[in-house]
């Protein structure tokens, strides 16, 4: 979740309270360990390579 919430630009913590509230917009699942793992499409490059 933290590098997920990186690449957003919001905290862990924020990220954490969205899940916990219903509120991620990206499916996620916390597993026994307590590792919440996102499941989130990678990012699309915006720019063009010459």
């Amino acid at each position: 979740m933290s590098v997920w919430a990186k690449q957003q630009g919001i905290s862990y913590k924020t990220a954490w309270r969205m899940r916990k509230d219903g509120r991620l917009p990206v499916p996620a699942e916390q597993l026994p360990a307590g590792t919440v793992i996102v499941h989130a499409e990678p990012a699309q490059p915006n720019g063009v390579a010459l």
